[in-house]
């Protein structure tokens, strides 16, 4: 554990990663082999690393992976195969690298997502989800294209349509509220 003037000398290498030990004894007024002797113990505990005061890399995850926009419609009456069916359109950021990197950030951990998002509205929430969700997209590509999208359906009781075999035709249409 750091002294309190060990601490002291930690904030003024932060301030200037260059500074010396010479100009270290001067603003804490001590010695040049006193400061010597704290700096020794400020590596010896992980503190700073090595000569040149760098300092230890944060614990980080680095999570690669989609985002996408999900658009669910759930339907409210069952589901008709030859007209309009009643229901509501929801919409939200996901993709599983966004998914995963967003729990990982709630559970306390700094979280880079590398990704791919689209230059338009839904990038635009993205990038907002992501800066609330303190997420580093410093290696995130956005494009000139649409953000990825997928649409689901589930009827009445919240399962899954399966609409591969051709035994639903959706036409959807939406309007956000």
């Amino acid at each position: 554990m750091a002294t309190k003037r060990e601490q002291e000398i930690l904030a003024l290498i932060k301030q200037d990663s260059l500074i010396t030990q010479a100009q270290l004894a001067e603003k804490t007024g001590t010695t040049r082999s006193n400061i010597g002797s704290h700096i020794s113990n400020l590596i010896k505990e992980g503190l700073i690393v090595g000569r040149g005061y760098v300092f230890p890399a944060e614990n980080e995850v680095t999570v690669i992976g989609a985002v996408n926009l999900d658009v669910l419609g759930a339907a409210k009456a069952q589901v008709s195969t030859t007209g309009s069916t009643p229901g509501r359109v929801y919409s939200f950021i996901g993709g599983m690298g966004c998914n995963i990197a967003t729990n990982l950030d709630n559970l306390g951990l700094k979280t880079k997502l590398i990704t791919v998002y689209g230059n338009d509205t839904n990038g635009d929430l993205f990038q907002a989800e992501a800066q609330n969700n303190e997420l580093d997209l410093s290696d995130a590509l956005r494009v000139e294209r649409p953000t990825a999208t997928y649409v689901y359906l589930n009827d009445v009781d919240g399962r899954r349509i399966n609409c591969s075999h051709g035994a639903v035709n959706v036409s959807v249409s939406m309007s956000m509220v």
